[in-house]
């Protein structure tokens, strides 16, 4: 399960370094800024896992915490009307709830 979902995070990395580089050739800086933030989420999880010698449970929750900041920030951000760090927090829930979903269904087919 380890290499399997090593292998998915970076699928999902190349994508979208892939699509940041079509952003990025199209001169569309700021979605190709929130790409780059997508793919920080990706890597945090990587590292967390490995940093957690590939303990799953103990990955998710340690992630779980991090994740909880985020809300914390959207709410925030949400409160006070900063739409673009409402974005930013919007767009770092989502990828980690992908990752999270993705994660306890591996390991559930193992």
């Amino acid at each position: 399960m380890k290499e399997e979902l090593l292998s998915y995070i970076d699928e999902r990395i190349a994508w979208h370094k892939g699509e940041q580089s079509r952003l990025k050739a199209e001169y569309r800086q700021d979605e190709a800024a929130h790409v780059q933030i997508a793919i920080n989420v990706y890597n945090i999880f990587r590292s967390t896992y490995q940093a957690m010698k590939f303990d799953l449970a103990e990955t998710l929750k340690r992630f779980s915490g991090i994740v909880s900041t985020w809300e914390e920030n959207h709410k925030r951000a949400c409160e006070h009307g900063d739409e673009e760090k409402r974005l930013i927090e919007e767009i770092k829930i989502a990828r980690a709830t992908e990752i999270l979903r993705r994660a306890k269904e591996m390991e559930a087919m193992s």
